[in-house]
């Protein structure tokens, strides 16, 4: 099982400021678009567990992976690469408490992003 949670903040706002200077309008837009990918990716993962799927859980992973370090979300990151990796490297697919590792660390980083944002 997966470790990679709970040390650091939730956000490395320095991220976020540097992508502020782009455009404070551009922070909200690329947040948005972040959510709505990260729910469909999150709803993956849990499919990707009931199937079986390790390449599923795999994509999923690595989307949420991206999609969290664009925005400075890095221990949200450092764990879906952790899953990815592993995926990938043991075609053996995560739990689902792993699954529910990365859905709870999504839902610390979405009250973080909101905050931000507001």
């Amino acid at each position: 099982m997966s470790t990679v949670t709970g040390s650091g903040p939730v956000l490395d706002v320095e991220v976020l400021d540097q992508l502020q200077l782009l455009g404070v309008d551009l922070v909200g837009q690329l947040v948005e678009l972040f959510v709505r990918s990260a729910v469909a990716d999150r709803a993956a993962l849990y499919a990707a567990v009931e199937a079986g799927d390790a390449d599923a859980f795999a994509r999923g992973a690595h989307r949420l992976r991206g999609g969290s370090a664009n925005l400075g979300a890095i221990r949200l990151s450092a764990l879906c690469a952790d899953l990815d990796e592993r995926c990938l490297d043991t075609n053996v697919v995560p739990t689902r408490a792993e699954a529910d590792l990365v859905a709870a660390e999504l839902d610390l980083v979405w009250a973080a992003l909101s905050g931000y944002v507001a």
